[in-house]
This record gives structure tokens, C-alpha cells and sequence, in this order.
């Protein structure tokens, strides 16, 4: 791989008429590039493995390889419980979430505008897309709620699990062993304690090796489940993680064919809006015209539409009921030429 990018390189610059340099430079960057990906994984800590022997031996480098093994784990436990409380997190966002929307898909299905006068065609496709927000961004969250919701869920328990029950294991198996060693030691310090001529020195010899071989037992359980937990974080942890993926992959791809599915009628309606607001400056322009023509006629002191017909308030004064003072009262009035009336 690097002998073709190299190459590559040096082609490109020849192509160019670029000079020697930038080749020399372009291939220092990809030496640069290949020994800092080295590096990067010959830095990586490794644990050495817990060999079934070490166990019989029970030596010093066996303990520390052993707390080595111990550190991990308590860390991976430590990262799930981490994980597990940002996806509740991350559930509870979604949650609320949801249902904003859902409260935001009812607001806009309830939206009724009144037209003045009779509703053409565009006004009430325009009214009627206010529904049609709502079915589509209903449908979005019903998604939601199968894919992402429910398998995130599904995730954290499997995260949950394995972190109770197969850590869980090793967590016990430790306190076990560590019990266990406690015993011997003590049984190991007793028979060393004991004079060869005592009574019952037998008895004691023989319970230290049966908490010997205890330890033995324990020792090879404690390893074998540290070396099947270590394996089993390998996959399980990602596993999951790969499943909260693709809900979201799912999530996201079926939010978009369901937009996808409204795509001709988004058009239409965006041509219909566009007739409304042409419609819209027509009558706008219209209105400025019929508004000059009746300030004209008020300059004129005509507040008829027609020259034969004259309308307006009349005010009438009268007596009020006690017969003190006096008030007065308004009526439209209307006279015709014509008609004389």
C-alpha cells in the first residue's frame, strides 16, 4: 500500500511538471503517515494472558498479571455504567422529544383559517395540508417509538445484562478466591506455627493442603472466567452498540421514504401557495385602486355610491323620559331621488 501511494505521488508530480522536491515531500509525508499508524498500535497496552500453570505456582508476577486483569474489568464495568446512564439519558431526550411533536402534530391539524367570501380550490388545499403535516409527522413518530425507542431499550438491557451477570461472575469468583486465599494463608500460617511433636500436627498439615488445593480450584475458575468475560467484551458491548446503529440507520432512512411518499403533493402544494400569493398581489393592487377612488369621493363629500342616492346618519334630539335635559339618537338613513324617499 504505501510502495502505491508512493508511487502514485511521484506519477502526479511527473504529470504536473512539478520538480523532484514535491515527490521527495509527498513521499516523507506518506513515511510520516505509515510510521505514525504504526506506532499508534505498538502503543496500545496489552494484558498478558492468565496461563491455567501460573495457577499451581501462585507467583508474584502471577498476582500482578492478575490485578492487571482485575483493572480491566472493574474499567469496563465502570464504562457500561457510564454508557447505560447516557442512553437512559438519551431515552428520555426522545421521550420528550416525541412528544413534542406529537402535541405539535395536533396544534397543526387543528389550524382552521375561515375565507372570506367562497372558498376556491387552492384556499381549501391549503387549509386541508395543515392534516396532512400532521399524518406525516404522526407516522414519523410512530417510527420513533418501533425503531429507536424499543431496540434502544432492548440494547441497554443486553448492556445491563451483560455487565450484572457475566461481570457479575467475575466479580464473585474474585471474592471467592480472594476468601479462599485468606484461608490458606491462615491454615499455611497455622501449620508453620505448629510444633512437629504436637498433637493433631497431622490434622493440621492435611487441612492446609485441602486449602491448598481449594485455592487450586479457585484459582483455575477465577481464570477461566476473566479469560471468558475479556472475550465476550470483544463482541457484546459492540453488538449492542451496533443494534442502537441501525435502529437509527432504519430511523432515519424510513423518516425519509415516508417524506419521500409526499413529495409530489409537497410540489402541488407549493404551486398552489404560489397562486395564492399571485392571486394575493392582484387583488392587492386592485384594492389600492378602489381605495383611490372612494378617498376621491369623500373628498367630493359623496358617500354614495350612486349620484341619485345619499346616505348617512341622522341625529335626532329629544327629551329624556323624566323631562329633565335632553339626549339624542342616531339613525342611518338613506334617500333615493328617484323615488323620492
Amino acid at each position: 500500500w504505501y510502495q502505491r501511494r508512493v508511487r502514485e505521488a511521484v506519477v502526479s508530480t511527473q504529470s504536473t511538471g512539478s520538480s523532484g522536491i514535491n515527490a521527495e515531500y509527498g513521499k516523507q509525508w506518506y513515511q510520516r503517515r505509515v510510521r505514525g499508524s504504526c506506532e499508534l498500535r505498538s502503543n496500545q497496552q496489552c494484558l498478558q494472558p492468565l496461563e491455567f500453570e501460573d495457577c499451581l505456582t501462585d507467583s508474584p508476577g502471577f498476582r500482578e498479571n492478575l490485578k492487571s486483569h482485575e483493572k480491566e474489568i472493574e474499567n469496563c464495568s465502570t464504562t457500561l455504567k457510564q454508557l447505560q446512564h447516557e442512553m437512559k439519558k438519551l431515552l428520555q431526550i426522545e421521550e420528550e422529544l416525541s412528544k413534542c411533536h406529537k402535541q405539535f402534530s395536533i396544534t397543526i391539524s387543528s389550524i382552521s383559517f375561515k375565507p372570506i367570501g367562497e372558498q376556491t380550490d387552492d384556499e381549501y388545499e391549503t387549509e386541508q395540508a395543515f392534516r396532512k403535516f400532521g399524518e406525516v409527522m404522526d407516522d414519523i413518530e410512530e417510527h420513533r417509538e418501533r425503531f429507536i425507542n424499543i431496540k434502544n431499550n432492548s440494547a441497554m438491557k443486553r448492556l445491563e445484562r451483560f455487565r450484572k451477570i457475566d461481570i457479575g461472575r467475575c466479580k464473585e469468583a474474585k471474592r471467592k478466591f480472594n476468601s479462599q486465599t485468606e484461608k490458606s494463608c491462615s491454615s499455611l500460617e497455622k501449620s508453620l506455627g505448629t510444633k512437629k511433636n504436637t498433637k493433631g500436627v497431622e490434622d493440621i498439615d492435611s487441612g492446609c493442603v485441602e486449602e491448598r488445593s481449594n485455592l487450586f480450584e479457585d484459582s483455575l475458575y477465577y481464570v477461566d472466567v476473566l479469560h471468558e468475560v475479556q472475550e465476550l467484551k470483544k463482541f457484546e458491548v459492540c453488538e449492542a452498540l451496533l443494534q442502537i446503529m441501525y435502529s437509527w440507520k432504519t430511523f432515519y432512512h424510513t423518516g425519509y421514504e415516508a417524506f419521500r411518499e409526499f413529495e409530489t403533493y409537497f410540489h402541488d402544494l407549493s404551486f398552489r401557495l404560489q397562486n395564492l400569493r399571485d392571486t394575493f398581489q392582484n387583488e392587492k393592487e386592485a384594492a389600492e385602486k378602489l381605495k383611490e377612488r372612494v378617498s376621491k369621493r369623500l373628498t367630493l363629500g359623496s358617500t354614495s355610491s350612486s349620484p341619485d342616492t345619499r346616505q348617512g346618519y341622522l341625529y335626532s334630539k329629544g327629551k329624556t323620559a323624566v323631562g329633565i335635559g335632553h339626549s339624542w339618537s342616531k339613525y342611518f338613513c338613506e334617500y333615493s331621488s328617484k323615488n323620492k324617499t
